[in-house]
């Protein structure tokens, strides 16, 4: 028996009780939310040996990794359509479908890294055209140059990874990129004396052992990568169906990137000195959604799996499992947010902090909080619908929630209501809210009235037995 076809026969049992559903939602939760922590803590690490140059230095290295962050995630957005059509072609019991799809998933994976490269070629053009202070302009674009070299084995490593949570070896993920986290930390503290751009030779170096880290522990024979396709109808079928499923994903997540990125460019162009508590802000928040990523990967996989299967009742509970949790998270982590950003932008800009009057300083860190919590719901609710096959809708509410409500509200309170720096981040949270809201009301829609975890599961199993 094959390792697919052994998941396949797992999958075959009968469907588990709904406190077994809840553990076994959290404990994947939690192995995939720590893979997703250990890069984020070493960002806040590289943050701090980059701020120790200056805030000139530290605000250049902001705008540069905003930009590729905006990039990379797209493209992993794009790439975690995988969980979905994998899921589904495991609970068809199609192993060759899931193999086409995993093909397809790296030949798009090669050519979204290709692209994220050249869009980090062109930092410094970008910088210059959206009218960024000309002292930072070349050392963006020197930064751009060093970062573009680490990018495609980052969307790479997104296809094996969702083949290995696949096929239960979630621990190799975790242990791959806590041991990159490390190393990008090492090699960047030791490269450090050149700068911004030694750090980042240090995460371009780790990035790529982490590849071959992650290849290396495929080759155990349950984790084994399946005969991939090439130049077959199945691939090219699995091709289009990546892309139709992955295009509206990466654009919502673009659009949610584009927000937070427009308010950097804005600050960067009209309150310089505070662009680096800004950024700071921003990159708490990266840090804060480690856990919804986790929860967001989990809600894409376990409902695509159980939705293909016809088991409306497990669908539904682990939905609204993962949905309690985004929340009770989010409100948490809001607010250690809004208590405790002041005192982390300190430690991480140091001086740069006396350039914001403290008020200020304040404000933003508050509202930095209340996005924290709105994404931490946004991120899961529109993953549990990309598990339905439901991506569309969520792209027309974030293109109205980001693209319209965000970015409109970021100019209209920061620049034309006078509220400077501090109306940027009103504007954000604007959008992130209203476009939280929209995705609730969709989820309502598709797993009925929000429920704790058991009765959740008591009410699909009525209502799919209808």
């Amino acid at each position: 028996m094959t390792a697919i076809q052994a998941s396949i026969a797992d999958l075959a049992l009968p469907p588990p009780r709904p406190v077994q559903i809840f553990g076994e939602t959290a404990s994947l939760a939690a192995k995939l939310s720590l893979a997703q922590l250990a890069p984020m803590l070493a960002s806040l690490c590289l943050a701090k040996l980059v701020a120790l140059h200056g805030a000139d230095d530290f605000s250049a290295y902001s705008i540069v990794t905003s930009l590729n962050i905006t990039c990379y995630i797209t493209a992993t957005g794009f790439l975690q359509s995988l969980y979905y059509v994998c899921g589904r072609a495991l609970g068809r019991r199609e192993p060759q479908t899931y193999a086409a799809t995993l093909s397809a998933g790296l030949i798009w994976a090669a050519g979204l890294g290709t692209a994220c490269t050249l869009i980090s070629v062109l930092a410094g053009p970008a910088a210059t055209a959206f009218g960024v202070a000309p002292v930072l302009r070349p050392q963006i674009a020197h930064l751009g140059l060093v970062a573009a070299c680490g990018l495609l084995p980052t969307t790479l490593l997104m296809v094996l990874r969702v083949h290995a949570t696949m096929k239960g070896g979630a621990g190799l993920v975790t242990a791959v990129y806590i041991g990159g986290g490390l190393l990008a930390t090492v090699l960047a503290a030791a490269l450090a004396r050149f700068g911004a751009s030694g750090v980042l030779w240090g995460v371009t170096a780790a990035n790529w052992l982490m590849l071959a880290a992650m290849l290396a522990g495929l080759r155990a024979p349950r984790l084994r990568l399946p005969s991939l396709s090439a130049g077959s109808s199945a691939l090219r079928a699995a091709l289009g169906t990546v892309f139709a499923m992955g295009w509206p994903t990466g654009a919502i997540i673009f659009l949610d990137s584009v927000a937070s990125l427009v308010s950097v460019m804005i600050v960067a162009r009209f309150w310089l000195p505070v662009t680096p508590l800004h950024a700071a802000v921003l990159l708490c928040i990266s840090i804060g959604l480690v856990g919804p990523l986790g929860l967001s990967q989990v809600a894409i996989q376990r409902v695509s799996i159980s939705n293909a299967e016809g088991d409306f009742a497990t669908r539904d509970c682990s939905a609204w499992s993962v949905l309690g949790m985004a929340a009770v998270y989010g409100v948490i982590a809001a607010i250690v947010l809004g208590c405790l950003g002041g005192e982390i932008g300190k430690a991480l800009i140091g001086p740069a902090v006396t350039a914001v009057p403290p008020a200020l300083l304040r404000t933003i860190v508050i509202l930095g909080g209340v996005v924290l919590g709105c994404q931490s719901v946004i991120v899961v609710a529109a993953s549990a619908l990309r598990g339905l096959g439901v991506a569309k809708a969520p792209l027309v509410q974030a293109l109205i929630g980001y693209g319209v409500v965000a970015a409109g509200s970021e100019l209209l309170f920061s620049l034309w209501l006078k509220g400077g720096a501090a109306g940027v981040w009103w504007g954000l949270v604007v959008g992130f809210a209203s476009t939280a809201a929209a995705l609730l009301l969709r989820c309502f829609k598709e797993f009925g009235p929000f429920q704790l975890p058991v009765a959740s599961c008591q009410f699909a199993e009525g209502r799919s037995g209808n």
